[in-house]
């Protein structure tokens, strides 16, 4: 996962849905973090919700009250995103303030999510969907999937296996000023082979390049 202050002031993270091995229904399950995002605020301050889904820790933290499940007695109230893998990497764009988190997939997608400032309690789909394709249909539900749900789809997939890609690791949207070219870009890679992609908004469409070149060792992180 990852972990970060958001333009907001709250932190930020993510949990991948706990388990390699067996696919279960916790991404869907409004009860347990896992598979989530979380948002907090460490200043814990009056007023605010208390701790729901502390887990271990001391708890000493509130709820912001513009989180989707506050005041719920159904749903830990730290979530502000649902349906996620391993959501490995996300960031804030500097000048906007808008969200994008990659989530590696399982078999053959891996996806980059995109979020405004302030757009809590979006569904990314996992294990209803990997990507934008529907994911072992005949196991929806045993996985707390419902067709009735409104699930957020990914901007931007990224096919397993292909062009040497296996795992998708998420970067920052370029703020500098060394490169006017590439003001307002967003740039990603992947972990087994170090291609490098950047994604601008264009004419109301995501269009993403790739650049000439390799990383030569595997991105865990962009700094």
């Amino acid at each position: 996962g990852d972990l970060s202050f958001g333009p907001d002031g709250y932190l930020y993270w993510p949990l991948g849905d706990g388990d390699s091995r067996v696919i279960g229904p916790r991404p869907q399950d409004p009860t347990t973090i896992l598979g989530k995002m979380m948002r907090i605020n460490v200043d814990n301050t009056p007023g605010e919700g208390a701790a729901d889904c502390k887990g271990q820790g001391s708890g000493d933290y509130s709820i912001p009250p513009s989180n989707p499940f506050a005041g719920s007695t159904t749903a830990c109230d730290e979530i502000w995103a649902l349906g996620l893998r391993n959501p490995w990497r996300f960031s804030f764009d500097r000048q906007n303030g808008d969200l994008y988190l990659t989530d590696v997939g399982e078999d053959a997608w891996d996806e980059l999510n995109h979020a405004a400032p302030g757009a809590g309690g979006r569904n990314y789909g996992w294990p209803c969907y990997e990507g934008e394709v529907v994911f072992e249909a005949a196991q929806w539900p045993a996985r707390g999937c419902d067709k009735n749900t409104t699930f957020t789809f990914p901007i931007l997939t990224q096919a397993l296996h292909v062009n040497d890609d296996c795992s998708i690791t998420g970067g920052f949207v370029y703020r500098g000023t060394r490169y006017p070219a590439l003001v307002g870009r967003y740039f990603m890679t992947d972990y087994c082979s170090g291609n490098l992609r950047s994604l601008t908004h264009e004419d109301g469409q995501w269009v993403v390049a790739l650049h000439n070149a390799r990383a030569p060792l595997g991105i865990v992180s962009f700094g």
